[in-house]
């Protein structure tokens, strides 16, 4: 009984909420407060959460060195995010971590003879990958941004641990002084193993679109379509539609829905940007719905530092 519940609750990861991979590397959401926006990582350019989602659009980190620190709050756990990058003429280096620590699970399930009354829980994820941007290198009129990664995560459910270590790798474009862009990824190319079994993650392919316009110099929007690729992940397709509205480049409101498997789920956020001399701090909140029977709330804070070039 507890082999099966710590496989379904890690390894499958088949957790699908708004604003998340329906296989969400061992359930750790880092942009959750984002909506929908980004399982192809095309709408994360030049953002240091690309890292987890697809790493080429870490290429387009537009600073010397950047670090990036962020707590988001959850009901029943808190999720901590952090990453730094290091951009050597045109190609960025990233290392990344992520964990999320759960409040105690009450269980009173009965396994191998022994009882348990609450379960501890908690995920940690290290990435380091490497994004270039082979279109600013070659001069082309148009944006081309390739990156990979490799991580390690590790997971706890009360005496049992998993070890997993994948790969992702990713590309993304930009047409029309970035005004659109295309993006794909494969992710969770890797194993996992706890003292049961070794077992291969699901892998997952991911493609994306964006369209971005600037209705008034104060307001601009966008919006964008993502979609798993069922035939790789194994699993029902799942659609991710998103918009993304900016005032005066600081204030975000942001809403997206979530088509698949005999599920709908939508998440609406709005956020702040505040730029501190070479510091940032960003404020995100969302309300989103989780496999259509849960609603969830997300307050994340953020703050980056860099050395423009």
């Amino acid at each position: 009984m507890k082999k099966a519940i710590v496989l379904l609750f890690s390894v499958a990861s088949i957790w699908p909420y708004a604003g998340s991979s329906s296989l969400e590397f061992l359930n750790i959401n880092t942009d959750a407060v984002y909506g929908s926006l980004g399982g192809s990582g095309v709408a994360m350019d030049g953002l240091m959460q690309g890292i987890f989602k697809n790493p080429a659009s870490i290429s387009l980190v537009h600073s010397e060195y950047n670090s990036l620190a962020s707590y988001t709050f959850y009901s029943a756990a808190s999720l901590w995010t952090c990453a730094f990058a290091y951009r050597e003429k045109s190609v960025a280096f990233v290392v990344a971590g992520k964990g999320m620590i759960y409040d105690l699970i009450p269980a009173g399930i009965p396994y191998a003879d022994s009882f348990s009354t609450n379960y501890g829980a908690m995920d940690m994820f290290f990435t380091a990958g490497v994004g270039v941007p082979i279109g600013e290198m070659l001069s082309l009129p148009f944006g081309i941004n390739l990156g990979c990664s490799i991580g390690y995560a590790y997971e706890k459910l009360d005496d049992v641990n998993i070890s997993a270590i994948s790969a992702n790798a990713g590309i993304t474009t930009s047409f029309f002084n970035n005004m659109c862009g295309i993006g794909a990824a494969i992710q969770n190319i890797g194993f996992a193993s706890s003292q049961y079994e070794m077992v291969h993650l699901p892998v997952e392919a991911v493609i994306g679109g964006r369209f971005t316009y600037k209705i008034t110099p104060e307001f601009v929007l966008s919006t964008l379509v993502d979609t798993d690729l069922a035939a790789i992940a194994g699993q029902a397709m799942a659609v991710r539609v998103g918009v993304e509205g900016t005032m005066y480049g600081i204030i975000l409101l942001r809403s997206g829905m979530v088509f698949a498997d005999h599920q709908i789920d939508f998440s609406v956020g709005c956020g702040t940007a505040l730029n501190i001399d070479k510091s940032k701090v960003t404020i995100n909140y969302s309300f989103s719905t989780m496999a259509g029977i849960e609603f969830r709330q997300v307050l994340q804070v953020e703050y980056a530092f860099g050395k423009t070039r």
